[in-house]
């Protein structure tokens, strides 16, 4: 055995011990790991995508459904460690792909596609329909339109309310029960745009002259961030 074979030999086994690459086909470790993905517990349209970073960037999730170019989230100052962002827009009962991107020092680094799947639409939604989209009308302002509504028909009338988003399609992209049979009117996002204001009626629920009215703010994830009594409402 020559000495350059012993030199070629000691030089790798060096490189290895020091956690060194010695080219292509050898393992480091992934700079992005443990991806994963998961859905609201109560809205089955919003999605959590979680993942594990090597070390501090910004970081963000680009993602689409139906074809559709893919959209992102705004950046964060991921950690070292575990990190999740919230998915919003995907329409429910609908397929969607993902992937997780690092900015280090400028230097982007994607992760691999994963693919999801949102949640059917709960029972006992009145499922609205589209019947007129031109999308030379669209309004280039805003893309989603916030409501609520009435399952029962007959408007003023007792009944189970919801809230609802949907897209410029016509998509039902968030949804959520107000409480019991408890009246919703008046459902609006706050002058900062970052939480959604609804109203509590009680007054033709439960007969109490609006005694137990409030108004809400709250995260889009359902989490009440402030509620006011309304006696009256």
């Amino acid at each position: 055995m020559s000495r350059e074979h012993n030199r070629t030999v000691l030089g790798a086994l060096l490189l290895i011990l020091l956690g060194v690459s010695c080219g292509p086909g050898s393992e480091t470790e992934p700079r992005i790991s443990d991806v994963q993905w998961s859905l609201h517990e109560e809205i089955e349209s919003l999605v959590y995508v979680s993942w594990t970073q090597g070390e501090a960037s910004d970081a963000w999730v680009e993602y689409r459904f139906d074809e559709r170019d893919w959209t992102r989230t705004p950046s964060v100052a991921a950690s070292e460690g575990e990190n999740q962002i919230l998915l919003l827009g995907i329409p429910y009962d609908r397929d969607f792909v993902f992937r997780v991107v690092m900015n280090p020092e400028g230097e982007e680094v994607v992760s691999d596609d994963f693919p999801g799947r949102t949640g059917v639409v709960p029972e006992g939604y009145p499922l609205q329909a589209v019947t007129v989209n031109d999308v030379g009308q669209w309004d280039d302002s805003g893309q989603y339109l916030l409501g609520s509504i009435n399952a029962n028909i007959g408007h003023w009338t007792a009944g189970d309310f919801w809230m609802f988003i949907i897209d410029r399609e016509g998509n039902l992209v968030w949804l959520m029960k107000a409480v019991g049979t408890d009246w919703t009117y008046y459902v609006q996002t706050s002058d900062d745009g970052r939480d959604i204001l609804w109203d509590q009626i009680t007054y033709w629920s439960s007969f109490d002259d609006g005694a137990g009215s409030m108004v809400h703010r709250m995260k889009i994830d359902g989490t009440i961030v402030e509620s006011l009594s309304t006696p009256g409402l």
